[in-house]
């Protein structure tokens, strides 16, 4: 009983002990909190009151746990039992504030004291408290609301802090004279960067100022590395901060062109390397991960992070601008390109000594080690551009295609002695030819570099079939740039026109043959063919050459239409208009024979002038025959305009040794109606009936029945010897 009555007392007390303590805590909270006194010695003596009461209620808890066989047939001690946990529960929100307010002024404290990793971890555990503890009594103690707040307002005052101390700490600045460019990144030496990186990392806003510190990075530095071969690191100490300058010539006048595209890997890896040795002492090896006790290194470093930010954009450009450049042109050079890998391997594990780079990063060798795929992506690329310069070029400067050129010299296919092959059936030495005509001189070396890149293919058998791929697709393209590039001037420039088909038949003329060549030395596993572009080839250079010849026809034709038929030749008027249409048509005769006969193969220019003289033909004629009068003088007017027609007609069809009339015969279907219509415009009624011989004559092939009488009444007057003559032609 003694027991029971000293317990009861002892809680009793600790009841009275916790009103009391409760009381002077919410005064404490209030005047510091609301009413912002200072009350530094008050709360040192609560925060000894809570330790004194803990050790009380301990005390009485392990004296009712003795006595526990009493609790169990004694309500008494049960209802003390209870009282106790009640107390318990009082005191566990009494010590919740208390440690509330020791968080609240150790952040404030470390972060007036510039211990921010301190203060942060401080406020990242009253964050917790606010977030898990005390459960139904959080609601009963009032004066939380008013904690949190003044948590928020420290919280945001340590990130204040953290955030100028990293501005100021780290500053990118940029600069230049008359020579130079320069790029400095200060970093301030003057205060612990550690703790302030952990304290950014700790109030959770040291990814936004990495990310920020990576743009500038990857925006300011990486392209000076990557395209400045002439960039000069420098790296000085002062008193207060340590500074990377990198300075660049303002005059960029040869700078690649002095270290050369295939060697500046060596310097670009060597500046990079560089770079981020002095970032990483000056600032990024610096572990933003705190250590605990028992953990010895997490390993996760600013230089990681930063890493992970633009290592992957800048292995691509690294790759894109300069290992690119150093893939070689030609096959003989791929050996060389072992001390590129070399190099390469170096650089990738100084990359992940450093941390740039993660350890199952192997995107650089992997790109290196495929060399044949490279070497022939590079070259396919390199050709489809030539080819397209070639092709969008002037392609008015021409060259003579003959006998004695068909081609530039080329590098045999076979190294072995040549064996003579004589065949049973000798083929014409025609067979193959092609016809002396000129050629642009890029299409020229056009197929010159067709025939280079299918020698270089066979000597690699890994990179043959997309070498020889490249060269079809630059036949494809042919197709498509020429006609479009060059439109308007294969439109509005016969000469042009005419080159463009004489370009088309040479591409064809050659690829009828280029994939027999070459398909002994490459694989066997891929058909080797050209010839199924060359119809597409031929139809191209076709299609432009008729679409000219019918430009030109429809321009003939607009001059003849100035002569107004050739009536009313009486007047001075129409003679001059007359005159002045057939003197357009003969200007523009001698222009097409002048531009066309030293260009085109003298057979397709005779078909072209032949067509283009068939229409004027038959248009004078048949605007002859149309005439209801012709007047003596009008005839005789009408003949002399026929007559030089005639003879431009025959200059333009001719060569010296050839005919005139046979040529124009050959080549101009409507030429005999022109012949005999000049015959009968100076000739009698009796000429014209000998002519005509009863339907048999020549005349009678030139013209019908209808249209000899129809002319003969616009010439010659009603008489009886005219009506006898129009009685006999049937």
């Amino acid at each position: 009983m003694m027991e029971k009555k000293l317990i009861n007392e002892k809680l009793e007390l600790l009841t009275k002990k916790l009103t009391e303590l409760e009381a002077e805590i919410y005064q404490l909270v209030k005047t510091k909190y609301i009413s912002y006194y200072p009350c530094l010695e008050a709360s040192e003596s609560l925060c000894q009151r809570v330790q004194d009461i803990n050790n009380e209620i301990y005390s009485l808890e392990q004296k009712i746990k003795q006595e526990s066989n009493l609790f169990s047939v004694n309500s008494e001690f049960c209802t003390l039992n209870q009282e106790l946990v009640n107390s318990k529960q009082i005191f566990s929100g009494l010590q919740y504030l208390v440690e509330i307010n020791d968080l609240l002024q150790t952040a404030k404290e470390t972060t007036s004291d510039g211990s921010l990793t301190e203060a942060a971890n401080a406020l990242n555990k009253l964050e917790s408290y606010f977030k898990n503890n005390l459960g139904q009594q959080k609601e009963k103690i009032t004066i939380l609301k008013t904690l949190e707040v003044n948590f928020k307002i420290q919280k945001a005052t340590l990130e204040t802090v953290v955030c100028t101390q990293w501005s100021d700490s780290i500053k990118w600045i940029s600069s230049s004279d008359s020579e130079f460019k320069v790029l400095t990144l200060s970093i301030a030496t003057d205060r612990n960067l550690k703790d302030v990186v952990h304290g950014l990392q700790a109030c959770h806003i040291l990814e936004r100022h990495m990310k920020k510190f990576a743009e500038n990075f990857q925006k300011l530095v990486l392209p000076l590395v990557l395209e400045e071969p002439e960039l000069a690191i420098e790296s000085k100490s002062a008193s207060s901060s340590r500074e990377l300058r990198l300075k660049t010539p303002n005059s960029k006048k040869g700078s690649v062109d002095c270290v050369g595209e295939e060697q500046m890997y060596k310097t670009v890896f060597a500046n990079l390397l560089l770079v981020l040795e002095h970032l990483n002492s000056m600032l990024l090896k610096i572990d933003f991960q705190q250590k605990d006790e028992l953990q010895q290194g997490s390993g996760q470093t600013l230089m990681n992070w930063l890493g992970e930010e633009v290592a992957s954009s800048f292995l691509d450009s690294l790759k894109q601008t300069v290992l690119a450049k150093a893939i070689p042109s030609n096959i003989k050079d791929l050996d060389g390109f072992r001390s590129v890998i070399d190099a390469t391997q170096i650089l990738q594990d100084k990359l992940l000594t450093l941390g740039f780079l993660q350890l199952d990063d192997q995107s650089l060798m992997t790109y290196v080690q495929n060399i044949n795929m490279l070497f022939a992506n590079k070259k396919s690329q390199t050709i489809i551009e030539k080819a397209r310069d070639l092709m969008t070029s002037n392609l008015f400067e021409s060259l003579a295609v003959n006998d004695t050129r068909p081609l530039s010299e080329l590098p045999p296919l076979s190294s072995g002695p040549l064996k003579a092959i004589v065949p049973e059936n000798v083929l014409s030495e025609n067979t193959f030819k092609m016809p002396k005509c000129n050629i642009s001189q890029n299409i020229d070396t056009l197929v010159q570099l067709a025939y280079e890149t299918m020698c270089e293919a066979t000597g690699s058998e890994e990179c043959a079939i997309q070498m020889f791929y490249s060269v079809r697709s630059m036949f494809e393209m042919f197709c498509h740039v020429v006609p479009t590039h060059h439109a308007h001037s294969l439109k509005t420039v016969p000469q042009l026109a005419a080159l463009h088909h004489n370009n088309c038949m040479y591409i064809a003329h050659h690829l009828m043959t280029m994939g027999h060549q070459f398909a002994p030395k490459l694989p066997r596993d891929y058909s080797v063919t050209f010839v199924d572009l060359i119809q597409q080839i031929r139809k191209n250079g076709i299609d432009v050459m008729i679409a000219q010849v019918q430009r030109q026809k429809d321009l003939l034709m607009e001059y003849l239409d100035g002569s107004e038929g050739f009536s009313n030749l009486e007047t001075e008027s129409n003679i001059e208009k007359a005159k002045k249409s057939v003197g357009q048509v003969v200007f523009q005769l001698e222009h097409l024979k002048k531009i066309w006969k030293p260009v085109l193969p003298i057979n397709n220019y005779k078909k072209a002038l032949g067509q283009l003289i068939k229409s004027v033909v038959t248009r004078v004629v048949d605007s002859v025959i149309a005439l209801e009068d012709i007047a003596q003088d009008a005839s005789q007017r009408i003949l002399e305009l026929l007559t030089s027609l005639e003879k431009v007609c025959g200059e333009c069809l001719t060569s010296p040794g050839e005919v005139a009339s046979v040529e124009l015969t050959r080549h101009c279907l409507s030429w005999p109606r022109f012949t005999e219509l000049k015959l009968v415009l100076n000739s009698s009624l009796t000429d014209i009936a000998d002519r005509w011989a009863e339907g048999k004559g020549p005349l009678a092939s030139a013209f019908t029945a209808m249209e000899l009488k129809k002319l003969i009444r616009a010439l010659f007057q009603n008489t009886e010897r005219r009506g006898n003559l129009l009685a006999l032609i049937k």
